[in-house]
């Protein structure tokens, strides 16, 4: 009988490596994202497990670098757990942004800040507005003025065309003289007197241009028109009356600040050196002399052509007769100009002055007799910004984003303008550049900064030059309109500029990964250049998988943690390598984890499905180990193979260590593969499957349906396969791969019987003896032709020895004169017939032993039908186990009678002892505990832990050794610890 011991299984608690990471470095591991507040813009990613680098830039758009917000790019490390780091951009205030930058048509202007990976790939980005103002913010530039085409408009004296005010192109300014200076009596009630004293310090009347400037004109300074190119139209409008024939003289004099410009005047009124004056003339309302008294509407400078002067000290001839009066009785005598100040032709009656002029000082004289007087009323000043200068670029300041260069990635380059322009919709403005086209940003009209935007599609090495600007009608409409300053002057010039030798492409190059079966979220970066910052790749993960390093590229073996170094250079490649992670049920001893030196154990069906179940989630076991513990019987139990099809297919290592998958049934009409395994990429070795069966309308096998693997040393028995005619067999159901020392038994295969080894039978007493090919619950399996010897079991003797194959006759087997007899086996299972007699006695060898102290032979013994009996001088010895402990007990000595079926261990004083063979009642009983076994025939060894008696040491001691031997051969005595 067999005792067992208790083993104890231990429970693996395992978990199961599962690391959450995010690319990239859009190419990176995380996602990322940007956010503003209160100056800073805050860079935050998604995943925090492992270091990271990016890369950060401002890129102008409506708004410049280096005029509205500083420059700014650099790197951005992250460390593990960090999340977010913030960089801080200080916008310009705008009254202390450059004069030629100040202005804009449109209410907002915007840059954009950039988060790029060590390619210059963007990851993310975020638009800043800097905040202008509306209509009522002196920053904001409205185009209430006139260019060439729309002076005409300015009729003076038709006052029904235009009206002067906030939405006119004209603002007109008038004169409120004091009280005390206007006549309340008399022929001038209502003027202001001028005397004819000549003494030229009479009632200068002085107005400024506050109504073009002012915040709800909207128009800006008048600085910012100066720069730009701007000029400042100024007509003098007053109501004259004359008593007597008189005249008069009007000096309009220009001030440069918020007061009128006074230094001196011109003697007597006369029109002479204009030392102060941007203009002097003489008129009258009626030439001649005698009594005259009228009043007339007159505007200065005068619209005569004649006596338009256009260099200093020039005096007109006083006989031309030009009118200068709205009343067709009026004269202009003289008129004389400053050179600075000259009417524009084309326009009437208007000086052309600077427009940061601070106010004009109109001053009248007149001369004549004593009686001769002059008065003026109603004097204001027409003004008015005109604009005739088409937009020029200010190529000194045209700059190119910062940061890398790269193939395939974008950049921006800004053109400055010297004044605000506007682009249409319909019209696609390309910059041509030597990186390739870039299109503008419409977002800038409005601005005097506009930005190209593209990929660069040059090579490395070139270098950045502007050739030119280049419409292109969009959207169907035929039309390129070109760009315009806010009036509607047109900008003729081209775009061009060559930028310095470091403005060049940068070299790029690739990453490639190869992941095998692993992730990252968001990835590694697939390019960098010489100038990436240094940067350490984000590892992947894999369920149930514990990554275990990169191989590749400057790397010696599988490294856990890879840093490319700034300047690095050239293509580089990666692999991701792996182990197993500990999963709980297939636990087996402390630390499984699928490699080779702790494979996972399967031990029961549960551990067998899920096997199935993981490979049919897309899980292939590429390189992992399994070893099976124990048989394992499926009977009842439902399951899927092993790696159903190619996508799913199993890509590990299979170890049956020689147990048994019995009672298996797996079938299926509707699905192709049909086997233990049904597409197998791996190795599957030393397994036995045993009375299972596996069918379906396509590729079947026991082992695999479809063979892209390994198969070594397995057996199937008492099995069947069923399915498409030439793509089922035994083993597997198609062969792509290898197949070695596999063979099978009493199986079929759509019905039909198949064997390639085969086995004997013998009677009671006999033996036979062989190279067996596989040995399974006893039984041994031979193949064709192997040599087999039949011989006598201890205490028997044979004769007339014979074999019958199955279904065959039998054939006298050949008598090799020593009591045994030898034939070749057949392909076929084989029955042995025989005469088998009992022996007289039964000769034992033993092994010299210390037993007690004193030297001993001792030897083990069992036969199943006969008893025995010992010769003087033997003892016989049965063993439990007591505590753990294997203990011997004395069951017979000197001549007792053994009985059949007890495994007895016999200690002698001589070495060969003789059992003498009986068939009488035994004297002795078996002790109750008795642990030892035994078999009249060879048998493989069992399961568990087998122990065989033997010695060892110095002197040779007896005691039980863990026995290690395939099989155990008859008569020995032996014992199985579970």
């Amino acid at each position: 009988m067999r005792q067992n011991t208790k083993s104890m299984k231990g429970i693996l608690t395992a978990v199961l490596i599962i690391a959450a990471l995010a690319t990239g470095q859009k190419a990176w591991a995380s996602n990322w994202t940007i956010t503003h507040s209160n100056g800073n813009f805050i860079v935050t990613r998604d995943q925090s497990g492992f270091a990271e680098t990016v890369k950060y830039r401002t890129v102008s758009l409506s708004a410049m670098a280096g005029k509205h917000f500083p420059e700014k790019s650099g790197s951005l490390s992250f460390g593990i757990n960090e999340t977010s780091k913030s960089i801080s951009v200080e916008e310009t205030a705008l009254a202390e942004v450059p004069l030629q930058y100040r202005y804009y048509e449109n209410d907002r202007l915007y840059y954009r800040f950039e988060v790029t990976d060590q390619g210059g790939a963007v990851l993310a980005d975020y638009s800043q507005q800097i905040w202008i103002g509306d209509l009522n913010v002196p920053y904001h530039l409205g185009a209430n003025w006139l260019n060439v085409s729309t002076m005409k408009w300015l009729a003076y004296f038709n006052e029904g065309s235009l009206s002067s005010g906030k939405s006119c192109k004209y603002w007109d300014v008038s004169y409120t003289p004091p009280s005390s200076d206007v006549q309340t009596s008399g022929t001038l009630n209502g003027y202001v007197l001028i005397d004819d004293s000549y003494d030229y310090s009479q009632k200068a009347a002085t107005v400024k241009p506050d109504g073009l400037f002012v915040a709800n004109r909207a128009a800006g300074s008048g600085a910012y028109h100066k720069l730009i190119g701007n000029k400042l139209y100024a007509s003098v409008y007053f109501t004259e009356k004359e008593q007597d024939d008189g005249y008069a003289y009007i000096q309009i004099l220009a001030g440069d600040s918020n007061a009128a410009y006074d230094e001196g005047y011109d003697p007597n009124g006369e029109v002479n050196t204009p030392v102060n004056s941007l203009y002097k003339a003489c008129f009258e309302l009626k030439k001649g002399s005698g009594a005259y008294s009228g009043a007339g509407k007159n505007i200065f400078p005068h619209s005569a052509d004649c006596h338009n002067q256009t260099e200093e000290y020039q005096q007109l001839n006083q006989s031309n007769d030009c009118s200068a009066f709205y009343m067709t009785d009026s004269y202009l005598w003289q008129q004389k100009f400053r050179s600075e100040s000259n009417r524009d032709g084309n326009f009437n009656n208007a000086l052309v002055l600077d427009p940061d002029i601070g106010a004009l000082t109109i001053r009248f004289d007149c001369g004549g007799s004593n009686d001769d007087t002059f008065g003026y009323k109603d004097l204001y000043v027409r003004w008015a910004l005109v604009d005739d200068t088409a937009p020029t670029v200010l190529t000194s300041d045209i700059a190119v984003s910062p940061g890398l260069y790269t193939k395939g990635n974008p950049v921006t380059v800004t053109v400055p303008f010297s004044e605000p322009v506007i682009v249409e919709h319909e019209t696609l403005y390309v910059l041509k550049t030597s990186w390739g086209d870039l299109i503008l940003d419409q977002n800038c009209s409005g601005c005097n900064v506009l930005s190209f935007t593209g990929d660069i599609t040059a090579d490395a090495g070139t270098v950045l030059k502007i050739n030119s600007l280049e419409l292109q009608a969009i959207d169907n409409i035929a039309s390129k309109i070109p760009i315009k300053d806010l009036i509607g002057n047109t900008f003729t010039g081209t775009i061009s500029k060559t930028f310095s030798n470091d403005v060049t492409v940068d070299a790029v190059y690739t990453l490639s990964y190869s992941l095998n079966g692993g992730s990252i979220a968001g990835g590694n970066p697939s390019k960098y250049t010489p100038n990436s910052d240094e940067f350490t790749l984000v590892n992947p993960t894999r369920t149930g998988y514990v990554f275990t390093g990169w191989t590749g590229t400057d790397l010696n073996g599988a490294t856990m943690t890879v840093t490319v170094p700034a300047g690095s250079t050239g293509n580089r490649s990666y692999s991701a390598t792996w182990t197993r992670g500990v999963i709980p049920e297939w636990g087996g001893n402390d630390g499984a984890n699928g490699t080779s030196a702790h494979p996972f154990i399967i031990s029961d069906p549960e551990g067998l499905v899920l096997l199935s179940n993981l490979t049919g989630s897309n899980e292939h076991f590429y390189n992992c180990y399994f070893r099976l513990a124990n048989d394992i019987d499926m009977e009842g139990v439902a399951m899927t193979p092993i790696g159903l099809g190619d996508a799913t297919k199993f890509q590990g290592y299979f170890y049956g260590e020689n147990h048994v998958i019995r009672n298996l049934t797996i079938s299926s009409t509707s699905r192709a593969n049909n086997g233990l395994f049904g597409n197998l990429g791996g190795t599957v070795k030393d397994l036995v499957i045993d009375s299972s069966s596996f069918s379906g309308n396509d590729y079947a096998g026991a082992i695999t349906a479809y063979n892209n693997g390994t198969i070594r040393n397995c057996f199937v028995l008492n099995s069947s396969t069923a399915g498409r005619s030439d793509r089922v067999s035994v083993i597997m159901g198609i062969n792509y791969g290898s197949v070695s020392g596999c063979h099978y038994h009493n199986c079929t295969v759509n019905g039909t019987t198949k064997s390639d080894m085969y086995v004997v039978s013998v009677p009671q007493g006999a033996t036979v003896s062989g190279d067996a090919t596989f040995s399974y619950a006893g039984i041994n399996y031979y193949l064709k032709n192997t040599a087999i010897t039949v011989g006598a079991a201890t205490g028997y003797t044979v004769s007339a020895v014979s074999y019958t194959p199955e279904g065959g006759e039998a054939v006298d087997a050949t008598d090799n004169g020593d009591g045994t007899w030898s034939f070749a086996f057949p392909a076929a299972d084989v029955t042995v017939s025989a005469t088998v007699s009992p022996a007289a006695s039964l000769s034992l060898t033993a092994n010299l032993a210390t037993v007690l102290g004193e030297d001993k032979y001792v030897t083990t013994f069992y036969h199943g039908t006969l008893d025995y009996q010992l010769p003087e001088g033997a003892l016989a010895y049965t063993a439990s186990l007591v505590g753990g402990e294997v203990v011997f007990h004395r069951i017979g000595e000197n001549s007792d009678i053994i009985p059949h079926g007890t495994a007895v261990i016999v200690v002698a004083g001589i070495a060969d002892v003789t059992l003498t063979v009986l068939n009488s009642t035994p004297g002795v009983t078996a002790h109750a505990g008795n642990i030892l076994e035994g078999s009249d025939t060879e048998i493989a060894t069992p399961s568990g832990n087998v122990y065989v008696l033997g010695v060892a040491g110095e002197p040779a001691a007896l005691g039980f050794f863990k026995y290690t031997g395939a099989t155990i051969p008859a008569g020995k005595a032996y014992y199985v610890a579970e």
